[in-house]
């Protein structure tokens, strides 16, 4: 027998080496849109949690998104304070996301802090 056993690579069921696959996600994130993941990205989520849901966004037309609600929050509440900050965010607001005894976002227009519970 030949060559370093050190130097094999995993091999999968069929006998070839496993592919290198790229995932470049943040899990604590909660909220992605599936057309912005490659497929490994979203077995990942899925494998960590995430929910597959359809929804209307408030800015767009029903698309799939990735969701990992908060503890307390049930999928339709997670995904519209998501939805809103991620818009806010879109337009350069600075938003800040509270779970409990704060609204759910609150970010400043005018120096005016405006605070949105859902």
């Amino acid at each position: 027998m030949s060559g370093n056993i050190n130097n094999t690579r995993p091999r999968n069921i069929y006998g070839e080496p496993y592919k290198k696959v790229e995932i470049n996600v943040d899990v604590e994130k909660g909220f992605y849109k599936c057309n912005e993941l490659n497929k490994h990205e979203i077995n990942y989520l899925l494998k960590k949690g995430y929910k597959e849901t359809s929804r209307k966004s408030c800015f767009s037309n029903v698309k799939k998104y990735l969701v990992k609600p908060r503890f307390n929050e049930g999928i339709s509440h997670f995904f519209l304070i998501m939805d809103i900050a991620n818009y806010l965010i879109s337009k350069n607001f600075d938003v800040k996301l509270f779970q409990t005894t704060h609204p759910d976002i609150i970010f400043k227009i005018n120096n005016e802090k405006i605070a949105i519970e859902i």
